[in-house]
């Protein structure tokens, strides 16, 4: 067996964690996976993994560090270029798991996903939060995913590809109770919060960035939808923080109104994320080069 084949499954091992993740990765049993990282350790009289404290997973050691540091670059190089070499129509084919916002995926993302069905490529798209985005692409259910939140982690892949400034907004009656005021974190506490996900919400982003204020210590309604805020908001029931590229039909038809204009507005980033390992498979490459090559354009 080759040294490429025992690096490939150390990086695996290193970035899932655990055999049982990496063997399903690989297509490989455990004890095969358990005798690749023994014999790599044989071979460099160093150990590279210890079991943590309850025994589920997987620690890995300085050396491991260092060499998973030095080498996992050029594995998931010379992976895409030994990929692409063999690749043909049927490599392509299959099913793609990408997880996202429903929100940006009908704004953005539409032509990217048509693009795909030329290839013979099926779409299963998670549409969910977040949070519940970037826990499904860490657990390696999702091979993509397009998320506002990212958090680093060796095993998966980014690109920033879209960023939207992130607006003050309410329905014009209470724009019309306000006329006059200086817009204030007091004034606001008058008026229903409507948060998008308590965990992961724009309100707490713009107060800290434009008002210099961490907490909100008072009740909110929070409602894991951006459809349903901004369906709850154009009814008048009180004031959101939302990015301003989801509402912009709303604004232009004066159905909801900005509140305050700083010189200098929070902005949400959106990332796309993908597991590096799920880039073995030529699709996956295919569809996040899609996904990238549209994000260009916007």
């Amino acid at each position: 067996m080759s040294y490429f084949t025992f690096l490939r499954t150390f990086i695996t091992v290193y970035r899932s964690g655990s055999y049982n993740k990496a063997s399903r990765q690989l297509n490989l049993t455990q004890p095969a996976i358990s005798k690749q990282i023994s014999s790599l350790e044989q071979q460099m009289g160093k150990q590279l993994f210890r079991r943590n404290g309850n025994g589920k997973g997987l620690e890995p050691t300085r050396i491991a560090d260092e060499l998973a540091n030095s080498l996992a670059h050029h594995i998931d190089s010379i992976e895409v270029i030994f990929n692409q070499s063999r690749a043909t129509s049927e490599d392509v084919e299959g099913t793609v798991h990408i997880g996202g916002p429903k929100e940006f995926n009908n704004a953005k993302m539409i032509p990217a996903f048509a693009s795909l069905a030329e290839h013979n490529i099926k779409t299963v798209l998670q549409v969910s939060s977040p949070n519940k985005v970037h826990e499904l692409i860490q657990e390696d259910i999702l091979d993509l995913a397009i998320t506002e939140r990212f958090v680093e982690n060796s095993s998966i892949g980014y690109r920033k590809i879209y960023q939207c400034e992130l607006v003050l907004l309410a329905a014009p009656e209470w724009k019309e109770k306000l006329e006059g005021k200086p817009i204030t974190p007091q004034l606001l506490s008058e008026v229903p919060m409507l948060v998008y996900e308590e965990k992961f919400n724009y309100i707490h982003k713009y107060y800290a960035e434009v008002f210099k204020q961490d907490q909100i210590d008072r009740p909110v309604i929070s409602v894991e939808d951006l459809s349903i805020i901004q369906n709850l908001l154009c009814q008048g029931v009180g004031y959101s923080v939302l990015p301003k590229c989801m509402v912009e039909e709303n604004l232009n038809q004066g159905q909801l109104h900005i509140l305050l204009s700083p010189a200098n507005p929070p902005i949400s980033t959106v990332y796309l994320l993908w597991n590096k390992n799920s880039m073995r498979k030529k699709r996956n490459v295919l569809t996040r080069d899609a996904i990238l090559e549209e994000a260009e354009k916007w």
